[in-house]
């Protein structure tokens, strides 16, 4: 009786591993003093080895109630291993629910967590390393209330 219950447990485990999706570069720089500078870019790069699948990138945020804006602005740039542009955009995300300013993050009371679609369904030229460089565009030279930035880059859900 008891194998068979860890069995069944090992069984949904898998099952639900299955579900999710592979992600195959995800990587969070933490920001001193919870503190992003205006002149700081940061840079993520990642291999890209099937061009095959369209992919999904994604902003991932870890902010504190001390941030001070409802929304989050950010240039996004994507490159590929020989410096040329492949897509740029201007983002914009609400942290904070405009009528009740609760976080709409998932996690506890002081820090939220935000997983953010950046770019969708993006259909890579050629294999190589690819950099995401991101900058923030909130006319401010520190914005405040940020623990962590990072980007996550898994194949999309949805068919080209």
């Amino acid at each position: 009786m008891v194998k068979n219950k860890w069995r069944h447990s090992w069984v949904g485990l898998l099952l639900f591993c299955a579900c999710e999706q592979m992600v195959i570069y995800q990587h969070t720089i933490a920001l001193a003093h919870c503190y992003w500078p205006v002149a700081e870019v940061l840079n993520f790069s990642f291999q890209i080895k099937d061009i095959t699948p369209t992919y999904d990138i994604f902003l991932v945020v870890s902010n504190t109630q001390d941030y001070p804006y409802q929304n989050l602005h950010i240039t996004c740039y994507l490159e590929d291993d020989a410096g040329h542009l492949t897509h740029q955009a201007l983002k914009n995300w609400a942290l904070f629910d405009l009528k009740t300013g609760r976080p709409l993050g998932s996690g506890l009371w002081k820090s939220q967590k935000h997983e953010l679609s950046m770019i969708k369904g993006h259909q890579f030229t050629h294999p190589g390393l690819y950099t995401v460089k991101l900058e923030h565009f909130m006319r401010t030279a520190m914005l405040p209330g940020f623990q962590a930035i990072g980007i996550k880059v898994a194949p999309s859900k949805q068919r080209p």
